[in-house]
């Protein structure tokens, strides 16, 4: 139960196998709650992409707060993050300490984070901008995410072909504003064996995958900064601009060629990824052409 009252609290479940939306009718039916409660269900799976871009067209808010069916949140969680919210003037991103606990619920104590710090962070302007790009991953971490909703509609949809969003709206909020990050376990964050988090152990196909995201998450990345970029010219330095473009390029290259040579046996990776390289770096370069030409457009 949330501390925080009057919020808009939506249950989307996307067509899943599991009995979820009836479990949550059930649930829905006996519960006396003050908040607006409404429970939805896809008629069709959506995939995780579509289903994001769905939920988010049946809110009505500004702040989208996110929860994961798999996660806890804690009771302060939604009214420590609007407070912040208010606090700081609407910022596109909020994200929070957390606790990783195991599929009974259980706290893991020693797990290291990608993130924490003890103070309240503010991450604003160009310097977020190379930090989010150079950082690579573990800006943030999406499960105690709250975002501002104009980072679904002053950009582009993001390409279905994703499998997570957090490190895209990341990125945009690394564009578009401030990033605030709060230092309090504000969710308890489940680890199993069936969730997307990926620990050290990977087969093969496990890191092809991975790969994979990293690859289709840089290209989207490009997609957003050039949008942005021709929409906001007076926003953002030309220089800077350059050079996170160049950075994303040759990220989005690395990553391509590594994940492409995780298949068949090594002479087979090999040739594969010197066949392949070439159809990858003609549309850069002609894509890298193209940016920079309109963005030197006056």
């Amino acid at each position: 139960m949330q501390t925080q009252r009057d919020l808009e609290i939506i249950i989307s479940d996307d067509c899943s196998t599991d009995k979820t939306y009836e479990i949550a009718k059930s649930h829905l039916q006996a519960t006396d709650n003050s908040n607006s409660i409404c429970l939805l269900q896809t008629p069709r799976n959506l995939g995780v992409i579509d289903h994001v871009h769905w939920v988010i067209s049946q809110t009505s808010g500004d702040l989208i707060i996110t929860a994961a069916g798999d996660d806890i949140s804690e009771c302060k969680r939604t009214e420590t993050i609007i407070s912040a919210w208010n606090r700081h003037e609407q910022p596109a991103l909020i994200t929070s300490d957390f606790i990783y606990i195991d599929s009974q619920g259980e706290e893991i104590p020693n797990l290291k984070k990608s993130i924490s710090f003890k103070n309240e962070e503010i991450w604003a302007g160009q310097r977020n901008l190379l930090r989010n790009v150079l950082l690579e991953r573990g800006t943030i971490i999406g499960s105690t995410a709250a975002y501002n909703k104009s980072l679904f509609s002053e950009f582009p949809e993001i390409e279905k072909s994703n499998w997570q969003e957090d490190d895209i709206l990341a990125f945009r909020a690394s564009l578009i504003g401030k990033t605030i990050y709060i230092p309090h376990k504000l969710l308890r964050y489940r680890i199993h064996s069936a969730n997307s988090w990926v620990g050290k152990n990977l087969n093969t196909e496990e890191q092809a995958k991975r790969l994979r995201s990293r690859y289709l998450v840089r290209t989207q990345n490009i997609v957003d900064l050039v949008y942005y970029a021709e929409n906001n010219r007076s926003e953002l330095n030309r220089l800077v601009f350059l050079i996170v473009l160049s950075l994303l390029y040759i990220q989005r290259i690395q990553y391509f060629t590594k994940w492409k040579s995780k298949s068949g046996s090594k002479f087979q990776k090999l040739i594969f990824t010197l066949l392949s390289l070439p159809f990858e770096l003609i549309p850069v370069f002609r894509s890298f052409a193209l940016s920079l030409r309109r963005f030197s457009r006056k």
